[in-house]
């Protein structure tokens, strides 16, 4: 990858990063989200509008930047797998179990256990720590981690499906985005955006020679706007 593309990449992170603090910023309450001010509108439009676009985007940098290198052999994907271990799993778990453990602290004072409604922590079997631990985290953002983790896990066959029928593929996962959004382990959306930022990194010509005309992007914006506008 040229360090332009790279810069631009980074950029954009940080743009995304900034986006995200917006949209986790949205406080409008339910009794008050019917009246209209200027306050609700903004609000709405910021948070459930146009920083909506961070989390794909972030699914669809993490796809490309993964298939960047065109893994294709057994050692390639293994290599790649030892290096998601220590920048994903070990976070993932780490900040899953601190979760789990300040839960179990707090649930044993008698004063505090009353506002937790779910099952305490004491009482939970094997299973519903697993499920607390990997599938459903107490730190609800690492949702994120956890996507990424089984997309990567799955990302040989990613790379099978994606140079053999990559249209196809795609435009499935789209429709699947609508009927089912969400499955078990993992997302429809990070399905699509990481498989479709991989698409790129795999016909690599694509990114580099794919141009759109200044006006083109300019009526793409407006038309975006405009559906954020009268969404909110």
């Amino acid at each position: 990858m040229d360090k332009y593309l790279s810069d631009k990449i980074k950029v954009l992170s940080f743009v995304l990063i900034i986006l995200v603090v917006f949209l986790h910023s949205y406080n409008l309450s339910k009794n008050t989200i019917d009246s209209f001010d200027l306050n609700h509108f903004i609000q709405n439009f910021i948070s459930n509008g146009v920083s909506r676009i961070a989390v794909p985007l972030f699914f669809l940098i993490s796809g490309y930047l993964f298939f960047k290198d065109k893994p294709c052999s057994v050692l390639d994907f293994k290599n790649k797998f030892k290096k998601r271990f220590y920048s994903l799993v070990i976070p993932f778990v780490f900040w899953s179990s601190l979760g789990i453990l300040t839960f179990f602290l707090l649930q044993l004072i008698p004063n505090l256990t009353k506002f937790f409604t779910n099952k305490l922590i004491i009482s939970f079997n094997y299973i519903d720590f697993l499920n607390t631990l990997v599938i459903n985290p107490i730190p609800f953002q690492l949702w994120f981690i956890r996507d990424l983790i089984v997309l990567i896990l799955i990302s040989p066959l990613l790379n099978f499906i994606l140079k053999k029928f990559n249209l196809f593929f795609i435009c499935s996962i789209f429709i699947l985005w609508f009927i089912i959004p969400t499955f078990y382990i993992f997302t429809s959306e990070s399905m699509l955006f990481f498989s479709i930022g991989a698409s790129f990194s795999i016909r690599y010509q694509l990114i580099t020679t794919f141009q759109i005309q200044n006006k083109y992007i300019k009526y793409m914006v407006y038309f975006y706007l405009i559906l954020l506008i009268v969404k909110t």
